[in-house]
């Protein structure tokens, strides 16, 4: 979360780079997005991931960027990585796979409400969680294809505005907008762009290649500057 992407820029440059204790950081070159020649950039977009349809409010506002990338004379257009159809349910065994919910919230002391479908999931076997582990390799294969065409991609958030707390998950796929992308692993910054008619806002997720933030951030900040800041609700 950050003011601007201004803000998201530095506090990458803060937390990036190994640190001798987490596990999963790996010696990555940290690249200046400000050294990014956006004419070049191979620019992808969509507004439904063939997964589920986005209200027409969220339709028109990545529409709205997506119009104003085409008129400044980049090069953009409408496609979507394929094998995307798989993200729901691939992202919904993984997490009925493994009680690693269960615990993260038993131990910050999270009362599981709207969340007893994780107390119902039933647990695979070994053998079971080691298939769908694979399922998902080949997922994230056939998906990393896409970025031998294009450099950046443009689309939704999610098919809707945000939802209250107590809004119970059923599994629905709901959030494959943004699970698409945990699954790869690929970095994305969203940039609020549009308020609905509820005064809820509306963003657009920039997603780049694996290890480059610089591209992502260079593309949110050229939709921010020509969108301008949303004004920041009341707290």
């Amino acid at each position: 979360m950050a003011r601007c992407v201004e803000d998201l820029d530095l506090l990458f440059r803060v937390i990036t780079g190994v640190d001798g204790i987490d596990p999963h950081i790996y010696p990555v070159e940290i690249r200046d997005c400000n050294a990014i020649d956006l004419k070049n950039l191979r620019i992808a977009c969509y507004t439904y991931n063939n997964i589920i349809t986005c209200t027409e409010e969220i339709e028109a506002a990545v529409q709205k960027v997506i119009n104003l990338i085409s008129n400044a004379g980049l090069n953009i257009k409408e496609t979507l990585p394929a094998g995307m159809e798989q993200t729901a349910d691939l992202s919904n065994d993984l997490i009925n796979s493994t009680d690693w919910l269960q615990r993260t919230l038993e131990r910050c002391g999270t009362e599981i409400t709207s969340l007893n479908w994780v107390k119902e999931a039933k647990q695979p076997s070994g053998s079971e969680y080691n298939m769908l582990i694979e399922k998902i390799d080949r997922y994230r294969s056939r998906m990393l294809l896409f970025w031998n065409d294009f450099d950046v991609l443009i689309c939704p958030v999610s098919p809707d505005t945000a939802q209250p707390h107590d809004t119970p998950y059923e599994g629905e796929p709901y959030y494959s907008y943004t699970s698409a992308f945990n699954l790869t692993g690929w970095p994305a910054v969203v940039v609020p762009v549009e308020l609905s008619e509820k005064g809820l806002p509306i963003g657009v997720q920039v997603v780049a290649p694996p290890w480059r933030e610089d591209v992502a951030l260079a593309m949110a900040s050229l939709i921010e500057r020509e969108i301008g800041r949303l004004k920041s609700p009341l707290l």
